[in-house]
């Protein structure tokens, strides 16, 4: 479905029988639209979910019971940047109409205009740039967890925060939490070809 909906009514008999087939049509249109974003998050899950189980394999000796959860999409740097600096100025001008209004003010209309004005620009400069970023350089974020071999033979439920680049390759990993204890000095197990390690 492309967002289209064709609607076919065939002489209603009363006023309400067509409000409730608009209804519906308008139902069905907001549904379509829903779908191909939430279409477009399962394959990007299901893709860095993948890549995780990939490079689980190249890393731990042994491990089973994998699970994921939070998987949430994040900006690229260049587009976080841009946007908090955005938000900054916006905030920024919300403080000086405030403080304008203030009975300690001294600037005068014009001097309060021409500020605002400049830091106008400044915004819209920056949603120039915002555009020009690769709306498709997301990053993605998801917690692993797994049971993985560690050094005194026993397997400890580690949860690890995942951090994937656009194209689903593993930047970072960062073990957030555990359960159950071990004695001092036991280390998970690494494969000789383990890359990247969690910290």
């Amino acid at each position: 479905m492309h967002g289209y909906c064709y609607i076919s009514i065939t002489k209603p008999t009363n006023i309400m029988s067509l409000i409730g087939t608009l209804a519906g049509s308008v139902a069905m249109m907001a549904f379509s639209a829903v779908m191909p974003a939430q279409k477009a998050q399962g394959e990007a899950q299901e893709l860095a979910e993948k890549s995780v189980l990939l490079w689980a394999d190249k890393t731990f000796e042994y491990y089973d019971g994998p699970r994921f959860e939070n998987f949430h999409e994040i900006p690229s740097q260049e587009q976080f940047i841009i946007e908090n600096k955005i938000l900054v100025l916006q905030e920024f001008m919300l403080e000086k109409e405030e403080m304008f209004k203030s009975p300690e003010n001294k600037k005068t209309k014009e001097e309060f205009d021409a500020s605002q004005a400049k830091l106008t620009r400044k915004i819209d400069s920056l949603n120039i740039c915002l555009k020009k970023v690769d709306p498709n350089a997301k990053n993605y974020e998801v917690h692993f967890w797994a049971n993985i071999m560690v050094s005194n033979a026993v397997t400890v439920y580690y949860q690890q925060l995942m951090k994937l680049d656009s194209r689903f390759n593993i930047m970072d990993t960062k073990i957030t939490g555990k359960v159950g204890t071990q004695p001092a000095g036991v280390k998970i197990l690494y494969k000789k070809t383990a890359t990247i390690k969690p910290k």
